[in-house]
């Protein structure tokens, strides 16, 4: 299902992200331009609805306040030099894993709020810029993860304890001196095994209001 990146009316202008909906029947919403937020939003949630989505969160306005709170998303960071050593190693993602490491990804992922199914090329595209990687240890595939540009971008246990290795291992391959990465506040256990590493809420840089 496509997203519809402008969703342009006489009321405004939004993004309307589907990419959940096949799999969680939640679409997000994005407001970008409001001349109407009330008739904006509106008509936001009727596309929504008639692409199949039950739940629908939004952001981008202070006045969607008015709906409740869903989730914040902050941005955590950590000097790279703290963090402790591991065994583990990441190396990046071949066509040969393309498969696996999607099925991986999107099954840990659909519970995660904001975060959307890969499709295959969507993987192929992560693969051309090296920016997917798989974790091992003791030559098991442990995790999986998504990192460039001094942020891990995502993170998943492929093995039962994987997560803190996998995020030690991904931070190892950032050439950055500060590693960040960004969570949902609903995301409990996330925050909980990055705090333990040392990393520390920087700032929140949206909130998702339920609209629907």
């Amino acid at each position: 299902m496509r997203d519809i990146p402008m969703f342009t009316t006489a009321s405004g202008i939004a993004s309307l992200y589907f990419k959940k909906i096949p799999f969680t029947k939640e679409a997000f919403v994005e407001i970008r331009v409001s001349n109407s937020l009330e008739e904006l939003v509106k008509e936001c949630i009727d596309v929504c609805r008639m692409a199949g989505a039950e739940r629908i969160f939004a952001t981008g306005h202070a006045v969607l306040q008015q709906y409740p709170l869903f989730c914040t998303v902050s941005k955590y960071c950590v000097s790279k030099d703290i963090l402790s050593n591991t065994e583990a190693f990441a190396l990046p993602l071949t066509e040969s894993q393309a498969y696996w490491w999607r099925r991986v990804y999107n099954q840990k992922m659909r519970n995660v709020p904001t975060a959307v199914p890969l499709s295959e090329s969507d993987v192929e595209a992560l693969i051309r810029k090296k920016h997917a990687y798989c974790v091992y240890k003791d030559f098991d595939a442990i995790g999986i993860g998504v990192a460039y540009d001094g942020q891990i971008q995502a993170v998943a246990s492929a093995a039962p304890g994987g997560g803190r290795d996998s995020v030690l291992a991904l931070s190892n391959v950032l050439e950055s001196d500060v590693i960040s990465l960004c969570v949902a506040s609903t995301n409990i256990k996330a925050i909980e095994l990055y705090r333990s590493l040392g990393f520390t809420e920087a700032e929140q840089q949206m909130c998702w209001y339920q609209i629907f």
